[in-house]
């Protein structure tokens, strides 16, 4: 019995180390909270000015690759790594510095809130996607810590030094003391992972300010990367809305190439390969894709160029010859010739759907994209 007592008193610390930072502080702490801070247990961190001036690039063009998920955007990038005028920034890897869950776009909606808690947590999610970045490397190298430490200083007016998840709880004190009673819960987790824990206080910047703030630290993080005349970017613009306008807020202009392929044929290869953030039940994926596919970006294209991805495979000498016209290369720098690009390999990837089991899964997806599915 009493080793049950003790498992169950394990569980309820290990939860409330989780929760904890989630619930709202009792009385009690909020005013050992501000005793804290009358106490002067914070930092002030440097004060960066606002007025923005905008560096200059290393790059002449900003060119954007995109797509709406295993659609063929890779296809072209390996085009374009052929041109020795153009950097193409890993490849492989989608930037999502801005974009992604955590990001430049994301943190921009906490100077739209007045609530300090909401605040600080978007600050906190950002600071952690960058450190994730950082363990990725390549790009996001020690200079890039550095600019990004730089940024968030630059936003943040204060931090203070906050109770961990288990500091000032009555059960966990008594534990501690007692600990000999209760030998299954000595254990690091509960005793020794007390980090110090921040609580951010934002400057209380405007929407435009912090955006002037972005532009300073996207650049200058740009020119860290070694540099050709074209920036080729992988997947820089897509937040689930494609606001393809709002990038020009931070880079300046830039052009935009959306790569889109038959949906049936992204289906059976994400099926095929089991990629977990793509539905494998039909109906699903194409809920999915018609929240992501736009038809009027795609069927009548404005600033933007689209490209069929069988169009690259199957006529790819007049599909290259009118992106090379959009972009603004010129053909002499293609010195690596289907180095990286084959369309005849690729070719194998198109019309993967006739040889599915269940053609009326085919079938829906056709009826409901057949503007975009292919017909040879």
């Amino acid at each position: 019995m009493k080793l049950l007592t003790a498992w169950a008193v394990r569980l309820v610390l290990i939860c409330y180390s989780w929760l904890a930072p989630v619930f709202i502080l009792s009385k009690r702490r909020r005013r050992n909270f501000r005793t804290k801070i009358q106490a002067k247990s914070f930092s002030l961190l440097p004060h960066y000015s606002v007025p923005y001036t905008k560096p200059e690039s290393t790059f002449k063009h900003f060119i954007n690759i995109d797509g709406f998920g295993y659609s063929g955007k890779t296809a072209l990038l390996d085009c374009l790594r052929e041109f020795e005028s153009c950097s193409v920034i890993q490849h492989d890897v989608e930037i999502g510095l801005l974009n992604a869950y955590g990001g430049i776009y994301y943190l921009e909606m906490a100077f739209s809130h007045k609530a300090l808690n909401i605040r600080d947590f978007m600050l906190k999610q950002f600071i952690t996607f960058t450190e994730c970045l950082y363990l990725r490397g390549g790009i996001y190298n020690d200079e890039f810590k550095r600019l990004t430490d730089e940024f968030v200083n630059a936003l943040v007016m204060m931090k203070i030094q906050t109770p961990t998840g288990l500091e000032g709880n009555h059960c966990f004190k008594f534990l501690k003391q007692n600990i000999k009673d209760y030998p299954n819960l000595q254990t690091p987790f509960l005793f020794e992972n007390t980090k110090p824990r921040y609580r951010y206080i934002l400057k209380d910047l405007s929407v435009g300010e912090y955006r002037a703030l972005v532009q300073q630290y996207i650049i200058s993080f740009f020119k860290t990367i070694p540099s050709q005349d074209f920036f080729i970017s992988d997947a820089l613009i897509f937040d689930g809305t494609y606001n393809a306008d709002k990038l020009k807020l931070f880079i300046g202009e830039y052009k935009n190439i959306l790569v889109y392929r038959d949906p049936r044929d992204i289906y059976v290869q994400t099926y095929n390969e089991k990629i977990a953030y793509i539905p494998s039940q039909v109906d699903d994926f194409i809920a999915l894709y018609k929240t992501r596919l736009d038809a009027d970006l795609i069927l009548q294209p404005t600033s933007t160029l689209v490209v069929r991805y069988e169009d690259l495979v199957y006529r790819y000498d007049q599909v290259l010859a009118i992106v090379i016209d959009f972009i603004g290369l010129d053909q002499k720098d293609h010195k690596h010739i289907k180095k990286y690009f084959d369309p005849m390999v690729s070719s194998q990837d198109i019309g993967l759907w006739k040889a599915f089991p269940d053609q009326d899964a085919m079938n829906k997806i056709y009826t409901e994209f057949s503007a975009f599915c292919y017909e040879a």
